[in-house]
């Protein structure tokens, strides 16, 4: 249960890490060899804008956990509460037809590439490698969607989750230290 827990408090954020420290590294490699030894790699370009492309899409679940989701809120600012709070619910359903939609053709554009057996100019990976991350991601994004709608009607109930009394308390944190 312990790394289930930590799972769904960190899995995101590891691999976003890792992500751009290989991100980072695989372009301090390319920069080295071509200014240094001149001698420019051919892959290290095409294997960031990979690494990109996963963090992208691992980011969109991630920014739906932290509840740092782009929005314009002026207008329900001046909704009551209890009206806000449905209103959000059912953003955040609007939300999960969209991530289904999107995670449907996704797995229609994974198959086609499994079966085509496209491959990569530079690495020579198959392609459906790095189309998978639309999958993954939207499938991420489909789970915290339901996750966050679960918060959504425990706190419009009066109960507090987990996840909401962490994320208070790094608020509070932050604002202690003037972040």
């Amino acid at each position: 249960m312990k790394i289930i827990r930590w799972l769904d408090k960190h899995f995101e954020e590891s691999v976003l890490i890792l992500l751009m420290i290989g991100i980072s590294c695989t372009m301090f490699l390319q920069v080295i060899m071509r200014y240094f030894f001149n001698m420019p790699l051919t892959w290290p370009e095409e294997l960031s804008r990979y690494m990109w492309i996963w963090t992208v899409f691992f980011s969109m679940s991630y920014t739906i956990y932290m509840r740092n989701m782009l929005r314009v809120d002026v207008l329900a600012e001046f909704l009551p509460e209890r009206v806000r709070q449905i209103l959000e619910i059912s953003i955040q359903f609007l939300s999960l037809g969209i991530y289904s939609v999107f995670a449907y053709y996704s797995l229609i554009v994974y198959r086609s590439l499994v079966i085509s057996g496209r491959v990569s100019p530079a690495l020579r990976i198959p392609m459906y490698l790095v189309y998978s991350a639309l999958c993954i991601g939207f499938f991420l994004s489909i789970v915290r969607t339901l996750q966050l709608i679960v918060e959504l009607v425990m706190e419009m109930r009066g109960r507090k989750s987990e996840h909401l009394k962490m994320m208070e308390e790094m608020q509070e944190t932050m604002k202690k230290e003037g972040i």
